[in-house]
């Protein structure tokens, strides 16, 4: 994502005080990609050193965005995932794969494949559902989990006794053309016509 859509993570550094440019963004994506490449063909020590220590960068990276106010968002799955707890996690659970990788010399993915002959159809497949259920995990539930427990403004809204009224979603009801009195609200009033 950070390839190619560099302005979440861009705007990121810059508001964590880092670094930043969308240049800089590209080519850190492009190491990243690099570095994973060469530990997926030759898994040496070294190959997977240098991985531990981009992913221990990482997370610590993301720590601070996590705790940084201004930061809406990393850019690691697109514009709108913030980074989390749980991203820092995934990043230090993957740094410790490294590490164990570096101590025990993994085969690399070309020989794996080798040896699992026909099979290997049926691991690549595996492997790509388990990135996708990852990504979507890593994109969807933060919002998921924010909508829940509700941001700052929901607990200003609860204070003031919930006299507020949400102006977005009323726009957005009154542009499809859901207004007071339409049939498919149902309100305490509406619930108490039909049940006369």
């Amino acid at each position: 994502m950070k390839l190619r859509n560099p302005r979440p993570a861009a705007i990121a550094l810059h508001a964590a005080r880092f670094p930043s440019s969308t240049w800089l963004v590209r080519a850190l994506a492009t190491a990243e990609i690099a570095l994973g490449s060469v530990v997926l063909v030759r898994p040496g020590t070294v190959a997977c050193l240098a991985l531990a220590g981009a992913f221990a960068v990482l997370s610590a990276a993301a720590a601070v965005f996590v705790l940084n106010p201004n930061v809406r968002s990393c850019g690691c799955f697109g514009d709108g995932a913030p980074a989390t707890w749980a991203h820092v996690a995934a990043d230090l659970a993957a740094c410790a794969v490294a590490l164990v990788s570096a101590a025990t010399a993994p085969a690399s993915l070309p020989e794996t494949l080798r040896a699992l002959g026909w099979t290997s159809v049926a691991f690549v497949a595996g492997v790509l559902c388990i990135a996708s259920l990852a990504h979507a995990a890593a994109t969807l539930l933060p919002g998921a989990f924010a909508a829940y427990r509700g941001g700052t403004h929901d607990h200003e809204h609860r204070a003031a006794g919930g006299r507020h009224r949400h102006a977005r979603t009323e726009d957005a009801l009154r542009a499809a053309g859901v207004t007071e009195g339409h049939p498919s609200l149902w309100g305490e009033a509406a619930a108490g016509t039909t049940a006369r």
